[in-house]
């Protein structure tokens, strides 16, 4: 069985007069035609985040060969990939068919890249993948493309093409997406579709963190539920149209 919109049945002016005073968190009142989710109340996995580990890796080919970029003496990428080509001036790295690219902070790894061609600029420590490319980030945050790109000096990851992502056990699929890896802030401009466990959402924009674990969705939300997942008496405390 499934549950659209609490005031689904009703005329369009009270749906939009619901919608705006939907509330989905403890305390919270929304404003405005959008919702709030708290991604830790929906009542899914929220223990301590592992270290960052790749999700899908390709077996390793005869020729695999691993790079080491470096700045200011740390480890920024790492490349394992079938061919590795550098310039020849020396100021761009090209690695083909990347099985695990890996970015580090401090020491340790941020990001997991996979991706048919991965173009990196030595000077900027830009970066551009390309091909079937997937990142996995230890927030668990993923995202799934054709195009991904890297600034390094923005601290943003963007995917100016469609794109899948995943925010633990929310997913979801967009236009396209920018995600600001020092802050967390995830940002979609565009319609999206958001789904979990017994729940779907859709909006014309998309704000969450993946820090703070708060999505907003904003302009012509819709909402449907499967009871058969998600109990009564957990919808009552998750929605209220006062």
């Amino acid at each position: 069985m499934s549950l659209s919109s609490p005031a689904s049945h009703s005329s369009p002016a009270v749906l939009r007069r619901a919608q705006q005073r939907l509330w989905m968190r403890r305390g919270g009142m929304l404003a405005g035609a959008g919702v709030v989710i708290v991604v830790g109340w929906w009542g899914f996995q929220d223990d301590e985040i592992s270290p960052v580990t790749p999700e899908e890796v390709s077996p390793l080919m005869a020729e695999q060969t691993r790079q080491t970029v470096s700045k200011d003496g740390k480890r920024l990428w790492q490349f394992d990939a079938a061919r590795i080509e550098l310039s020849p001036d020396g100021g761009q790295t090209f690695a083909h068919r990347v099985t695990n690219g890996i970015f580090f902070r401090d020491e340790k790894p941020f990001l997991h890249l996979s991706a048919r061609l991965v173009h990196l600029e030595n000077a900027s420590n830009n970066l551009e993948a390309t091909g079937g490319v997937k990142a996995t980030g230890d927030d668990r945050f993923s995202v799934s493309s054709r195009l991904v790109r890297w600034n390094y000096a923005q601290k943003s990851l963007s995917c100016p093409t469609a794109v899948k992502a995943q925010l633990r056990d929310f997913s979801f699929d967009a236009p396209r997406l920018k995600y600001q890896w020092d802050t967390g802030a995830l940002t979609c401009e565009q319609p999206i579709e958001l789904r979990a466990p017994g729940i779907r959402l859709g909006a014309k924009r998309l704000n969450a963190s993946t820090k703070t674990r708060v999505l907003e969705l904003g302009g012509g939300v819709h909402l449907s539920f499967d009871t058969t997942k998600i109990r009564p008496e957990k919808l009552k405390n998750l929605l209220s149209i006062p």
